[in-house]
């Protein structure tokens, strides 16, 4: 008689109207259900709506739940092959070795139950915008997942990474990634951001988390920013962008760049220096020189 797996990862899955997804997450949210390990959603006049959760979620009227015993979040963020990504990143399964090239810093990623192997759009982004962010001396990386980024961060150059992540299992996975890079002094805290008490301010925030997070938690998140610091924000449906460039605007952020895969956009800002009234004085684009490229 054959055994039946044990379902390892459950996926909800429902059809439903774009302006309807943004709503549906945050009544999941308000209701303490944990956020998905993985997240779809497909483009058009219905949208398909899939999330993946790896503890047991409630009964829901409306939604498909499949329970999957054989789902490996780790097969399905992993790279199969070294990946080129903008100019400075090459993305390498664990394991392997590949040719090195000396214009770009090597990350050595496991992607286990952390999101953010740099296969998916919005994680190329964040990198993208990380090589052509000026190098402060603090980084802070929320929903750090994989912690590709964070990792990425201290390899160009930031002396002070905090790394946030709400799931132990992706934080364990993530602190794994970075000793495979030989990095040790990144600080990781396992918090979920709506209830996390943070007093310090950073050269760099990263956010890649989704929109209604972003616009819920901007005040917040904008406040870490320190004064000429910058701003990148990921995880975000083009149709999104304008809420979430509005949330961070209105809360004292300068808008710089956007920019688009697929789908999927990113968006930088950077904190003016210097204040007058109510007024923010545009600051001047003063970018700190890089150190000498050395690859790691």
């Amino acid at each position: 008689m054959k055994k039946t797996s044990r379902p390892v990862a459950w996926k909800l899955t429902r059809i439903v109207k774009p302006f309807e997804a943004e709503v549906l997450l945050e009544v999941f949210k308000q209701a303490g259900m944990p956020a998905p390990h993985y997240l779809e959603t497909s483009a058009g006049e219905n949208v398909r709506l899939e999330m993946v959760y790896t503890q047991k979620p409630p009964r829901l009227a409306g939604w498909k739940c499949v329970p999957l015993a054989d789902f490996d979040l780790a097969a399905n963020n992993a790279l199969e092959k070294p990946l080129r990504i903008g100019r400075t990143w090459m993305v390498m399964p664990s394991g392997t070795e590949g040719k090195k090239e000396k214009q770009r810093h090597r990350l050595v990623v496991e992607a286990g139950m952390g999101f953010g192997s740099g296969k998916h759009e919005t994680t190329r982004l964040c990198l993208e915008m990380l090589e052509d962010a000026p190098v402060g001396k603090s980084c802070l990386d929320l929903g750090a997942g994989s912690g590709i980024l964070a990792i990425a961060a201290e390899k160009i150059g930031f002396k002070q990474v905090v790394a946030v992540e709400l799931d132990p299992k992706a934080v364990s996975n993530a602190k794994r990634n970075a000793r495979l890079n030989g990095i040790r002094r990144i600080e990781w805290i396992r918090a979920d951001l709506g209830r996390w008490k943070n007093e310090r301010a950073y050269d760099l925030v990263m956010a890649n988390l989704l929109a209604g997070l972003l616009v819920e938690q901007a005040g917040r998140v904008a406040g870490w920013v320190r004064r000429g610091g910058r701003l990148i924000c990921s995880g975000i449906l083009r149709r999104q962008a304008n809420d979430v460039c509005h949330a961070f605007s209105s809360r004292g952020m300068r808008f710089e760049e956007k920019k688009v895969r697929g789908k999927w956009c990113a968006l930088r800002f950077s904190r003016a220096v210097t204040y007058s009234g109510n007024s923010i004085l545009v600051e001047k684009a003063v970018r700190e020189p890089r150190p000498p490229f050395v690859a790691k």
